[in-house]
């Protein structure tokens, strides 16, 4: 097979919710650390790694981080033209295209970063799908908080299976820092916690496609 495309994506369990207006509805420092690392990380020294997203997730990245460092960055909207260079970026007006011509250069892995139509896209054309799960768990009983609001939710894996922790840390290259293996109420996971948040990383398997 070609080179892995997968998607990356956090997700508030259990309605799976992904957005809310165009934003994130959470500031999780550890699950954005764990993002830098897992898409600029390579297991080969001279390649590097792509993502792609829409137009709406390009804006959404603050003016000073624009484009993701030491990442190919693309961009797609049905109003550009066919996959070229724009500067320090890749306009793109086709998901297929855009993976297509990526993988004639020297890129590593290919992720999908969003937002929830380049998803949805994405579900017959990614080979993996790397799902952080949060749950929100209000420390304070007596002040119970509510669960922040979602308006954009990630599409059904339907044929999809979640992978072991151990397979998960096989299929990251060594720079990406997961956490302990810990055994919690939601199973055997590398767990982390901040604020009012327990998460975890998953990985998950296209079983329509040949990943081997």
């Amino acid at each position: 097979m070609g080179k892995p495309i997968v998607c990356i994506v956090a997700a508030l369990c259990p309605q799976m919710g992904i957005g809310f207006r165009g934003g994130l509805p959470w500031k999780l420092s550890r699950e954005m650390k764990y993002f830098r690392q897992v898409t600029t990380s390579t297991f080969t020294q001279d390649k590097s790694n792509a993502v792609i997203m829409g137009r709406r997730t390009w804006e959404s990245i603050p003016a000073r981080f624009r484009p993701l460092k030491n990442r190919i960055n693309v961009v797609l909207s049905k109003k550009f033209p066919n996959f070229q260079r724009d500067n320090d970026r890749y306009l793109s007006n086709d998901l297929s295209e855009a993976i297509r011509s990526l993988q004639t250069l020297p890129v590593e892995r290919i992720y999908i970063i969003g937002g929830a139509q380049l998803y949805a896209e994405s579900i017959d054309i990614a080979t993996h799908w790397l799902v952080t799960k949060i749950y929100f768990e209000p420390h304070d009983q007596q002040q119970p908080q509510q669960a922040p609001p979602v308006d954009t939710f990630l599409p059904r894996l339907t044929h999809h299976s979640e992978a072991s922790p151990e397979r998960l840390a096989e299929f990251l290259p060594t720079q990406v820092e997961l956490p302990p293996l810990q055994t919690l109420q939601y199973g055997r996971r590398h767990y982390n916690t901040q604020d009012n948040y327990t998460y975890w990383y998953t990985l998950y398997n296209n079983n329509s496609i040949n990943t081997t």
